[in-house]
């Protein structure tokens, strides 16, 4: 049977009883590309390129998705600010209008 095993540190540890354990430092790509190789080519075999091209993908997109976001904030913030001074411009041309 399955069971969770003790926390042992940040990330995520799988255990059963067919001796499946994943960890990852910072994280962990789960994939169905399938691979396919002999005894000569199980070095290579290892290395799974359209996995790594859409993990590195992902974390551009990530990367862009935040600069996005932060463009979108000051531009709230300076769109807020501009809009407080043609409030304050509008008080300050009512007042000159009624004193005039």
């Amino acid at each position: 049977s399955n069971h969770q095993s003790s926390t042992s540190g940040q990330g995520i540890n799988l255990a059963s009883d067919h001796s499946l354990q994943i960890t990852g430092e910072s994280g962990v790509l789960l994939s169905t590309f399938g691979i396919r190789h002999n005894q000569t080519e199980h070095e290579s075999a290892w290395v799974n390129d359209a996995g790594q091209r859409q993990l590195k993908l992902g974390t551009e997109l990530s990367e862009t998705l935040l600069d996005a976001k932060q463009a979108h904030l000051q531009s709230t913030a300076a769109m807020k600010s501009a809009n407080d001074s043609l409030t304050a411009f509008k008080s300050s041309a009512q007042i000159i209008d009624e004193t005039l």
